[in-house]
């Protein structure tokens, strides 16, 4: 099986509505918003539900669109439980830095691909580790 390379930096139709729905969040308020939302860990209210779920699902069609498969959401959600690596944090947090619809695609670009990049390493190291029979 061939892995399809990310897309070049051009909008797309997940982008866009991902892009739309950042840009209307307070920028304080993204980096928070955007980590639980790609960490796909469950809701405990519905007011969470209702600003995380959008997100999430924009999320879900911005990786299919940029790497040609459904979002990892299990995967995600183990790579992501508490406490969550500081490189993560940093790529959540860098989407309070930005201002135009440019800035928040390439923010989420990176934060995209260091997730695939982190995804791909933990299957190398399971890949390496012998068999516990």
């Amino acid at each position: 099986m061939t892995r399809r390379e990310p897309l070049p930096p051009k909008a797309t139709h997940g982008s866009c509505q991902l892009t739309a729905l950042l840009q209307a969040i307070p920028p304080g308020r993204r980096g928070a918003l955007v980590q639980w939302a790609v960490s796909f860990r469950p809701t405990a209210s519905p007011e969470e539900c209702f600003a995380v779920g959008p997100i999430r699902a924009a999320f879900a069609d911005y990786w299919e669109a940029r790497y040609g498969h459904q979002v990892p959401a299990e995967r995600l959600r183990a790579l992501l439980n508490p406490p969550l690596p500081i490189a993560a944090v940093i790529e959540c947090n860098r989407l309070m830095l930005m201002r135009d619809v440019a800035e928040i695609e390439a923010a989420l670009g990176q934060l995209a691909d260091y997730l695939q990049a982190r995804l791909r390493e933990v299957d190398r190291l399971h890949g390496e580790l012998p068999d516990s029979a």
